[in-house]
């Protein structure tokens, strides 16, 4: 492992571990699971969604957002402002 660990950097070998951990897997497991394309990062997500089901599912996250936010100033968003 720490052959690996050397190829790959200590920061990238926490970052794959934290997320093997928060998906309840081994590091070896999650990795297999990536290899092969699989992805369980989001609990919602459903490949089987159809895209009127994908909508719905998306207009709900979006009402579900605070309405009484305070709006962007249109200055913020000039591309001098952004950089």
């Amino acid at each position: 492992m720490n052959q690996v660990v050397e190829q790959i950097g200590e920061g990238t070998a926490a970052l794959i571990k934290k997320q093997a951990d928060a998906n309840g897997l081994s590091v070896d497991d999650y990795l297999k699971q990536l290899m092969n394309g699989e992805s369980h990062d989001d609990e919602n997500y459903d490949s089987d969604l159809t895209p009127t089901e994908r909508a719905r599912l998306f207009r709900e996250w979006a009402e579900s957002h605070d309405t009484n936010a305070p709006p962007i100033p249109l200055e913020s968003l000039r591309r001098e402002n952004l950089y």
